[in-house]
């Protein structure tokens, strides 16, 4: 580029970002939450909302656990599974984290004009009735059952031929979201033009949005690829027209469809190096921060990260500070600290304040909501060398505003966000905490579960084993603790039922489904969840957890399909291939490097026949404990494919 092109491009483009960087004045709602002792949750309690049939109810609620990459394509699946057994029509919550937030988040707020059938990637297809274009070919082409899979194709060639359509000789603005995970899933290039593009801490946002959201037309306006104007959301209508100033609907993206209530969790980091100043945030279409009400002190190390003036009543040694105690509506969330208190003449919503918020950088969206609930590698870049550090403070990873009318926290600096999984990578604490009835939590993690005869020792995910009060997590489980210190909710016992469903469900070939009913929940002061017996309603759910596995009597499926090529069918059965590490894929770099051996910027990038065959091996797993499910939540009444 010469320089005369050079210097006119920066000065239009330093130009927009003044432009865009002026600031509006919203008046969002703020509620009271520190009342440990009757949970408010505004969906459920304020009774405007109630008024406009946003309440939903709290009879069952389904969780998609994290999982990155992996998650994705296997939410996708466990998706297409609720459909076609009905229960999705029943489902009052979805609680969403990082992967299994990336697939949810945008059949959500998927907007009226786009098919829901093609964005979950066509009719479900019975595993012996699988055919070779049915895994490698994009939804653009037609379907030869003779079709042959490319095998030593270069991944270059494989891209124009199943990302291009044919026609247009462009990648397609709507695709299935399986497919637009391998189509626009090359991380690195998107990341270095979104930094050229001076996105700074939004460079993650910026890349997810490009992956699970432009496509659906939830994504932001762009110039030349940069994000010009950002959108809001919100539940079914935009906010009233005397809250939202110089603001339309379309500044908003809207839940058009019937969808269960959405909560996507991440974490609030004050401490990067002390996981008890972690903070579980709820993230929804109505309002968004940190629920619960805690307490703590500023050490002396922490302290020097901070100007005295951010923090009154500063005492030498330690400061008390307060955190969390209160929820704002979302379209507000990452402003600075109020400028008013706002009250109505006719008293009818006392809890209204004014903020100032920048219209170009933060303005919280959907790409900042599936970019906290994925911020996996946040944690790890703020306990890195000096170097890292800086560029996860001011390049890549989500950090937001936040304040609260509780305490000490004011909103004068931007605090990391991190994943949901630090905490909680189930998403089941949102349900617990708002006392759902019947929970179906979806465990699509990298570790497979296996039971070793010899040693009598199990091999599964720590986040199961985190929610269990075992008497002997000092010696066996004790880094899984020090890893989640704050999850218990259950008695041991049933952790040795759950083992016990697996191991008879592994041995039997099938789906590793393990319910519960009528459980005892343990108080959990973390996240404000009550125990079975502290209120008079003696709160005791059904639970089913439904782990990630390959189950024999799906391979004996595969292995009767009629129309799969004789590699394919190999190569799945054997995990050989495309299919290695079947269904087990890595959270990230799945396919960082290509058939030919060659290196890739592919951080989230995964092939087609990868996410293909794990979204139907997933659907296969609801559709077949479909009868247990029903049972245990006591929903009888429907068969499948009546």
């Amino acid at each position: 580029m010469t320089l005369t092109r050079f210097i006119p491009r920066t000065l239009f483009l330093l130009i927009i970002s003044l432009l865009l960087g002026c600031s509006t004045t919203l008046h969002p709602k703020i509620w009271d939450t520190s009342d440990a002792k009757s949970p408010y949750f505004p969906e459920l309690h304020d009774e405007d909302y109630k008024s406009k049939g946003y309440a939903p109810g709290t009879n069952f609620g389904v969780a998609f656990s994290g999982g990155g990459t992996r998650s994705a394509p296997a939410s996708i699946g466990q998706l297409i599974g609720l459909k076609e057994t009905g229960l999705m029509e029943k489902i009052d919550y979805f609680s969403v984290i990082s992967g299994g937030a990336w697939a949810v988040i945008p059949y959500v707020y998927l907007p009226q004009d786009k098919d829901e059938a093609v964005f979950l990637g066509g009719s479900y297809i019975p595993p012996k009735k699988l055919r070779n274009c049915d895994l490698f070919k994009s939804y653009l082409r037609k379907c030869s059952e003779n079709y042959e899979p490319p095998v030593w194709q270069s991944e270059y060639q494989k891209f124009n031929d199943l990302c291009i359509d044919p026609e247009k000789k462009t990648i397609p603005d709507f695709m299935p979201l399986t497919e637009s995970i391998f189509c626009n899933g090359r991380v690195i290039g998107k990341a270095l033009w979104s930094g050229f593009n001076l996105v700074g801490d939004e460079i993650f946002s910026d890349v997810l949005s490009q992956i699970f959201l432009d496509p659906y037309g939830l994504g932001p306006q762009r110039f030349f690829g940069r994000p010009t104007k950002r959108k809001f959301f919100a539940w079914m209508h935009c906010p009233d027209a005397y809250r939202k100033k110089d603001l339309k609907c379309p500044d908003f993206n809207l839940v058009t469809r019937p969808r269960p209530f959405l909560v996507a969790s991440g974490t609030l980091m004050l401490d990067k190096e002390n996981k008890d100043k972690f903070y579980h945030l709820e993230m929804t279409p109505l309002y968004t921060s940190v629920r619960k009400r805690h307490e703590f002190k500023y050490s002396k190390d922490y302290k020097r990260g901070w100007k005295r003036k951010h923090v009154p009543n500063w005492e030498k040694g330690r400061v008390k500070a307060t955190v969390g105690g209160m929820y704002i509506e979302s379209f507000g969330y990452d402003s600075k600290k109020p400028v008013n208190l706002l009250h109505n003449k006719n008293e009818s919503n006392p809890h209204q304040v004014e903020v100032e918020i920048s219209k170009a950088m933060n303005i919280f969206s959907l790409e900042n909501m599936i970019a906290t609930t994925g911020a996996a590698p946040q944690e790890t870049f703020r306990k890195a060398p000096f170097y890292l550090k800086v560029l996860a403070n001011n390049f890549g990873w989500p950090e937001h505003y936040y304040w609260t009318n509780q305490g000490e926290i004011n909103g004068t600096q931007e605090k990391p966000h991190g994943d949901g999984g630090h905490m909680d990578n189930y998403g089941l604490m949102p349900l617990l905490g708002r006392r759902v009835k019947n929970i179906l939590v979806f465990i699509n993690e990298f570790t497979p579960y296996s039971y070793h005869q010899i040693t009598s020792m199990r091999t599964i995910d720590d986040n199961v084993v985190s929610y269990f009060d075992l008497a002997n997590k000092h010696t066996t489980y004790r880094k899984i603790f020090k890893h989640y210190p704050h999850n218990v909710v259950f008695k041991q016992g049933i952790l040795e039922k759950l083992f016990a469903n697996f191991d008879t469900q592994s041995k039997n070939g099938e789906p590793l489904l393990s319910c519960h009913k009528n459980l005892k929940i343990l108080p959990n002061e973390r996240y404000g969840i009550r125990g079975s017996n502290e209120t008079s309603d003696s709160y005791t759910p059904n639970i089913c957890f439904l782990y990630l596995s390959l189950p024999r009597r799906w391979l004996d499926e595969i292995d009767t399909a009629q129309k799969l090529s004789g590699k394919v069918k190999n190569d799945i059965l054997y995990r050989s291939g495309p299919f290695k590490r079947f269904p087990h894929y890595r959270t990230f770099f799945e396919d960082a490097v290509s058939e030919n051996g060659t290196l890739q910027g592919a951080i989230i990038k995964m092939s087609f026949e990868k996410t293909k065959l794990l979204s139907n091996l997933t659907a296969w797993s609801v559709i077949e404990s479909e009868t247990e499910i029903r049972e245990t939540f006591s929903m009888l009444g429907h068969e499948h494919g009546e």
